[in-house]
């Protein structure tokens, strides 16, 4: 890509490690890069493709779910193309659980930066229950970000609902004179 001798083709959009997020793709900030016609399909992505990251955060992946735009990857990313009974959601979630158990990091490469280069990638073994098991699995995991995600959203307006009312209890102290002040004393009844 910066070699200008070798940086030869048409100029096609694609997807780098920082467009890869756990179980998303920011879609936000495409770049663009010259791709040789002999590369388009080595580096192109169908609907179902899980990308991988091999670096940033080894194992980070997410599906690419569009059947419409024409998208390439670059070298920093693996796409895996799950077939033979094995559902790339299932696949994204096992990716997921095993680099958050460190099951994953046996697989790194690197002293300080990690790296999971492809060879070690194909030597990755997960669990394979049968398909309308990976699908109750997928199903059952959904379900329990959605609430997850639920709760959060929840705890943040207990937050700020908590922040409102401080600056109401601040604001009524350092305000004294305020007639409506629990502070100052009620009026006698004529």
């Amino acid at each position: 890509m910066l070699d200008k001798a070798k940086n030869t083709g048409s100029l096609k959009k694609y997807l780098r490690n920082t467009n890869v997020q756990w179980q998303r793709l920011d879609l936000d900030d495409w770049k663009e890069m010259k791709f040789e016609e002999n590369e388009l399909e080595e580096f192109s992505l169908k609907f179902g493709d899980l990308l991988i990251c091999e670096g940033g955060e080894p194992g980070r992946c997410a599906i690419w779910q569009s059947h419409e735009k024409e998208i390439y990857f670059q070298k920093a990313l693996h796409r895996a193309r799950p077939w033979a009974g094995i559902l790339p959601k299932y696949l994204e979630i096992s990716l997921m659980v095993d680099t958050r158990n460190n099951r994953l990091a046996a697989l790194f490469t690197g002293a300080t930066i990690k790296h999971l280069p492809g060879d070690k990638l194909a030597k990755y073994l997960f669990s394979l229950p049968p398909v309308a098991e990976q699908h109750r699995i997928v199903t059952k995991v959904d379900q329990l970000m959605t609430l997850c995600d639920q709760i959060k959203t929840h705890l943040q307006h207990q937050q700020q609902t908590r922040l409102h009312l401080a600056d109401a209890i601040v604001a009524q102290a350092l305000n004294p004179t305020n007639p409506n002040s629990p502070t100052q004393p009620k009026a006698a009844n004529p």
